[in-house]
């Protein structure tokens, strides 16, 4: 082998929007750390083209024209039939991706010694910012996780009431009301108020800011209670009266009435933690179990309500769409845990399904638990922490 052919190997992607070329580069970082290398379309040995977007079949014939002689892997979810050229499904499993590169320049599968040697290599360890502010916010809160939250034990799914029990209706709850309203006044930006149980919440959408003098303690059993709904509750439901009223000029009078006892509360927190406490370990009805999600982004952990897995399970709704119940199964964790936290952050909006293009480029790794590597450790390890998998 050449002195060339020593250097990592370069490659070219094309087709890849800035977030997959970004999924790549960390693929070559960890897995691929020494053999491969993201590099410009002129220096490559050899490329990898997406064949699933717009535009894809000009995009092949500007590529063959540019570089004839040039090795290619090609992505796509079914086989094009392209000659010349190494077909991989998408998802990609990552150990078959960096098989077929060893393959398209070697012209023949890559000696045991050699997998032996990379699954012997030293690991290189997390970044220890991340993971050291995540143990550290998990140790601390780990004894205080909301009762709310129970840890369900395993639900036979083919049981329709255990099924059942999954599943919660928002507008049936005092919380769920609450919410209602909240949600409203951030779309409106309208301010409102809200009377009930000898307290009142004021919304406040301009300074995004939730304030109430009803302790914690109470707003947690709004949760439980029930009743017809915000247009006619019927009479003798509730133990006591709900009254919304819209507040105009008078927001700073509607504060200090409540009084210096009155509690702060940005709005998302409010309705994180009131959707926690209402779902106690359910998900709205409706929703689909099996479907992946997607975290359309991390949600701020230090103020919000840090409920049982919640930093393990945005690690992993981060990187690569999973379904509900393959979380549970992927973490080892209850289901209760993947549905609290589903439904809190369907309440901000910040659940989506898998759209961009890097939720189907690569298929989601095991996740694999070990002390010694915490947290974060087996979560998609070959991407975020450039480990080897033995």
């Amino acid at each position: 082998m050449t002195e060339e052919q020593n250097k990592p190997l370069r490659v070219a992607v094309f087709g890849l929007d800035d977030r997959s070329r970004t999924a790549m580069d960390k693929v070559f970082q960890g897995p691929g750390s020494g053999d491969y290398l993201l590099a410009d379309e002129a220096s490559a040995r050899i490329s990898i083209v997406d064949m699933d977007g717009a535009g894809a079949k000009d995009l092949w014939n500007d590529y063959c024209a540019r570089f004839p002689d040039r090795p290619a892997i090609v992505l796509s979810v079914r086989d094009l039939g392209i000659e010349n050229a190494v077909w991989l499904r998408k998802p990609v499993r990552i150990d078959d991706l960096l098989q077929a590169l060893r393959e398209a320049v070697e012209g023949e599968p890559a000696q045991p010694a050699a997998q032996e040697a990379a699954a012997t290599a030293p690991k290189r360890r997390a970044a220890p910012s991340t993971r050291a502010v995540t143990l550290a916010m998990e140790k601390r809160q780990a004894a205080g996780y909301d009762s709310a939250v129970p840890d369900i034990p395993d639900v036979n799914m083919s049981d329709p009431e255990q099924v059942r029990q999954l599943f919660y209706a928002q507008e049936e709850y005092v919380g769920g009301a609450v919410i209602q309203i909240a949600r409203q006044c951030l779309e409106d930006q309208v301010a409102r108020e809200i009377t009930c149980w000898n307290g009142r919440i004021a919304i406040l959408p301009l300074v995004r800011q939730v304030v109430t003098d009803l302790p914690d303690t109470r707003l947690k059993q709004f949760g439980l209670i029930r009743f017809a709904g915000l247009d006619a509750p019927e009479a003798g439901v509730l133990p006591f009266e709900f009254k919304v009223r819209t507040l105009t000029a008078a927001l700073d009078r509607a504060i200090e009435e409540l009084g210096e006892q009155a509690e702060r509360t940005a709005i998302e927190s409010f309705i994180w933690k009131l959707t926690t406490w209402v779902s106690r370990g359910r998900i709205p009805v409706g929703t689909n179990l099996t479907v992946p999600v997607v975290l359309r982004r991390w949600p701020n952990m230090t103020r919000l309500l840090l409920t049982p897995n919640a930093l393990r399970i945005a690690a992993l709704w981060t990187a690569q769409p999973r379904s509900l119940l393959s979380t549970a199964k992927a973490l080892h964790i209850p289901l209760s845990h993947a549905l609290s936290f589903y439904s809190a952050a369907h309440a901000l909006g910040l659940i989506t399904g898998p759209k961009r293009q890097v939720d189907f480029l690569f298929q989601p790794e095991p996740v694999v638990e070990n002390q010694r590597r915490g947290m974060f450790g087996g979560i998609l390890s070959k991407l975020l922490h450039g480990d080897r998998a033995a």
